[in-house]
């Protein structure tokens, strides 16, 4: 495939496809597309084409064009959203009036985010079906309860499943009250909700977002006090037939999270090193594609970013647009990047959010 500067003439190569299977805790999503999306590579300067449906799937790789001088981060943030057409949310915690300065030219959106984020002194989390800008290491424990809560809902009852993932809009005037709004989402989900009146009086700016699940409403609108819900239901207190019942509890703790993910590295392909436990997700993926644009939507699943050390992979006399052909199913985070980097000879770790891929050196 031949690469130009102008996105229009770029031809898609016949032989690439991506075919994406995650399972999580007994649900199934299944991508399968041909090239639309455009990413500009700031270190080959070239365009690449990303597949139209890995872009619905991974919303942080969308590519993004964007000019700003002194833009008040809410604006930023409502600019993006529309954008990209799904919910970023500003912590109550963060000053929406920071005034944001940035241009880039089709850069994934996780990394427009992160920058953003950092001009504001915050961090940025990738939960799925929404965004959020929040204080520095907040992004940790959201992304840790995000993994709890699907185990968790998981064991539910099919009906109690239910109630937590209809989707419905969701909107509120400005100087709406936290406590209001989270009964009225309750009383219309058809669950209770205890600790309601513990969480701090407040009044929010007017807002309008889109069809959202439940249980992300309600995680969206707790995360501004380091809340969310546990997805563990909870006897009736009188005893008798009422509403499914469930509780609000703290974030993971930020710090442990931190922690755990410092210290975690999965481990080197093939090795056989200790690594920690990986999250409750399966994998399977058929891909005829090179490996850096493997490598980066594999990252990009993980919710951490690709560092290749290319020179390493030079001196192996692998190059990052090497073919990688591949079909695997039902694999963890580690088998499937075993299996991507133990044919090609090349070690791996996560350190600090990263992907870490290098070819170690010959004996």
């Amino acid at each position: 495939m031949k690469h130009s500067a102008n996105p229009q003439r770029l031809a898609i190569s016949p032989s690439r496809h991506w075919l994406w299977n995650q399972k999580v805790a007994g649900a199934i999503a299944i991508t399968l597309g041909v090239g639309i999306g455009w990413l500009w590579n700031q270190t080959d300067r070239s365009w690449r084409v990303l597949a139209a449906d890995t872009l619905a799937m991974n919303p942080s790789l969308t590519p993004v064009s964007v000019s700003w001088t002194g833009l008040p981060l809410r604006q930023v943030a409502d600019r993006l959203s529309e954008l990209v057409r799904q919910p970023i949310i500003v912590d109550r915690r963060l000053d929406p009036d920071t005034r944001i300065t940035l241009s880039v030219t089709q850069q994934p959106l996780a990394d427009v985010l992160l920058a953003v984020a950092s001009a504001a002194d915050g961090d940025r989390a990738m939960l799925g079906s929404w965004m959020r800008l929040c204080p520095t290491g907040q992004a940790t424990a959201l992304e840790a309860a995000r993994i709890q809560r699907t185990a968790e809902i998981a064991s539910l009852p099919a009906t109690c499943r239910m109630l937590a993932a209809k989707r419905r809009e969701w909107s509120w005037p400005e100087g709406a009250s936290p406590r209001d709004l989270l009964t009225k989402a309750t009383d219309e989900g058809g669950i209770a909700l205890d600790g309601i009146a513990a969480i701090p009086h407040d009044h929010f700016p007017a807002a309008s977002l889109p069809p959202l699940s439940l249980a992300d409403r309600l995680d969206l609108l707790l995360a501004h006090f380091d809340r969310r819900v546990a997805w563990k239901k909870r006897p009736s207190p009188t005893g008798e037939h009422e509403l499914p019942r469930f509780r609000i509890v703290a974030l993971p703790s930020a710090t442990a999270t931190a922690t755990e993910r410092t210290i975690g590295v999965i481990g080197r392909a093939g090795a056989g090193s200790q690594a920690r436990q990986p999250p409750p997700a399966l994998f399977s993926l058929r891909v005829e594609a090179p490996l850096e644009e493997v490598l980066t939507a594999v990252a990009q699943r993980l919710g951490l970013t690709l560092a290749l050390d290319r020179e390493s992979l030079q001196t192996k006399g692998i190059m990052p647009a090497e073919i990688v052909r591949l079909t695997i199913a039902d694999a963890t985070p580690k088998g499937l990047l075993d299996a991507i980097l133990d044919p090609l000879a090349l070690d791996w770790e996560i350190q600090e959010k990263q992907l870490r891929v290098n070819a170690s050196p010959s004996p």
